[in-house]
């Protein structure tokens, strides 16, 4: 079916169409969807991702930042040209330790 076109070309639906699998490969098919988006979401945390200033920094916390500010020494960051910046896999290991 076409949906559209115009200058030459057009656009067609995507086919559809049904797989018949039985409950056992179902089953072992998303058991390995499910290992391979956590293996990947993993790695992504791991290297955390950067956060500028405290306010971003409280978002992430939950908290106001008036408390980042107050507890800025002992939260992991860095300062970039007088930014503060907060990595959020550094943030999540000092959350586990304190």
């Amino acid at each position: 079916m076409q949906v559209g076109g115009g200058a030459g070309f057009a656009v067609t639906e995507a086919p559809q169409f049904e797989v018949a699998l039985p409950q056992v490969a179902w089953t072992q098919l998303v058991a390995e969807v499910k290992r391979e988006v956590l293996a990947e979401l993993g790695e992504s945390r791991a290297e955390g991702h950067w956060l500028t200033g405290a306010k971003a920094c409280a978002h992430y916390l939950g908290c106001s930042p008036r408390r980042v500010y107050a507890r800025l020494p002992e939260i992991p960051h860095v300062k970039d040209e007088g930014r503060l910046m907060f990595n959020t896999a550094d943030l999540d290991a000092w959350l586990r330790g304190s």
